[in-house]
């Protein structure tokens, strides 16, 4: 027997265990309220079936009770007759409607409606009863939204509202709150909320009217889904614990056909330079110390790009000139120390042709060069994608690797070619 009344995380892990049937068997008798607290911890990808295996008569009083950032997340996945049906019996419609019609990239797609607003002219006595009345169906209690004529004006939080004698109006312990608009990307609305030192960030229309507010525990939610997608997008494969080993495998596939297909200009590219190959065996044998130290530096680079471009411009200028003056370092010691290596391993084998010295020039000349450009690729595609206003994310994937993987096989033959004598 499940315990419905254990906290909502719990419980929903308990009921993802059960069968369909007894989900359903379940759902008839449980309380809406435990329901509501359940539902949101469910999987994404599982919600929608969960939900609807509720009765048609209790939808309705499950969207109702439901906080409403987690309504707005639900309504977005379900079919559109029901969302819209669901939507026609509830009494924020017009609003719910409004966000839903956002870009889910922008802050104004994730806010929150469960809270107090009260009009500026309002006394402390006054906002305390309307709060206490409201307080039932409230997600946000410790705070108050003030507005004139339904432009925003500022927050009031309960701690001042206690504190403020009865017959004093709102206008009067009104201090400036910063605020952000709709269209504001998420991270930088969550880098705000985080400088202000505020509980929660408003979140304003083009008439500077209160579509909703953001939370700490949204943004808390926001940043973790941000990170699982950057992190589905650097494996280039959708997380799915619960899904089945067919879908996981289904989802892989088409990207790991794409990165076969791209490594043909790897091989025509190595067949170019047969004649030198087949002239100097030995050069295959560190062609994967060429290649997995550039990939292991540019992956380096990529994810302080990635982070850097993800906060403001300022941060991504300073991280740009810290890299170069890294990559610089790094290849200068590391071309050293394989020139090094490469003269002791080829005095020690007793080379004549090419001779030590050459050799060693080739090992040690490739791998700074590769150290060089490997994070100039880092952090030049993922800039560029951003410029034209694609998820520089997506540069994680085989697409950089290959290219990289390219450039240091090109460097380094060419290199190979020009000491040895054009061969």
């Amino acid at each position: 027997m499940i315990d419905v009344t254990q906290h909502g995380y719990d419980l929903a892990d308990e009921i993802f265990k059960l069968s369909i049937k007894n989900q359903k068997l379940l759902f008839k008798t449980m309380d809406i309220g435990h329901a509501a607290e359940f539902l949101p911890y469910i999987d994404e990808s599982y919600q929608v079936q969960v939900f609807l295996r509720f009765p048609v008569s209790k939808q309705k009083d499950l969207i109702s009770t439901m906080a409403s950032d987690d309504v707005i997340d639900l309504l977005r996945l379900l079919p559109l007759p029901l969302r819209n049906k669901l939507l026609n019996e509830n009494e924020d419609k017009e609003i719910i409607t409004s966000i839903l019609e956002l870009d889910e990239g922008k802050i104004g797609a994730h806010v929150s409606i469960d809270y107090c607003e009260v009009e500026m002219s309002f006394s402390a006595k006054d906002v305390t009863k309307k709060l206490i009345k409201e307080a039932p169906d409230l997600d946000i209690v410790d705070m108050v939204v003030i507005h004139d004529q339904h432009q925003f004006k500022g927050v009031i939080d309960l701690k001042t509202l206690l504190k403020t004698e009865a017959h004093i109006t709102m206008e009067d312990v009104l201090h400036p709150y910063v605020s952000c608009h709709e269209d504001t990307p998420i991270d930088e609305a969550i880098h705000l909320l985080k400088t202000t030192n505020q509980k929660v960030l408003p979140i304003l229309n083009d008439d500077n009217q209160l579509l909703g507010v953001i939370t700490l525990d949204d943004a808390l939610d926001l940043l973790e889904e941000a990170a699982i997608e950057d992190y589905e997008k650097m494996i280039t494969a959708k997380v799915n614990l619960n899904g089945s080993f067919f879908q996981a495998a289904l989802q892989r596939l088409p990207w790991l056909v794409m990165l076969l297909v791209m490594f043909i200009p790897m091989m025509l590219l190595s067949h170019q330079f047969e004649a030198l190959l087949e002239k100097v065996v030995v050069l295959m044998l560190f062609q994967p110390l060429i290649l997995g130290t550039a990939g292991n530096v540019a992956t380096q680079t990529l994810a302080l790009t990635l982070q850097s471009l993800s906060k403001k411009q300022g941060m991504f200028k300073k991280t740009l000139v810290k890299e170069l003056m890294t990559s610089i370092m790094i290849s200068i010691s590391m071309g050293i120390l394989a020139l090094l290596l490469a003269y002791l391993y080829a005095t020690l084998r007793g080379f004549n042709d090419p001779t030590p010295l050459t050799f060693s020039l080739i090992i040690g000349l490739s791998l700074a060069s590769t150290l060089f450009f490997a994070p100039l690729i880092a952090i030049t595609i993922p800039s560029m994608l951003q410029l034209l206003k694609v998820d520089p994310a997506i540069a994680s994937g085989p697409f950089i690797t290959t290219l990289i993987d390219v450039s240091a096989l090109l460097i380094y033959f060419s290199i190979a070619t020009l000491l040895l004598g054009g061969l």
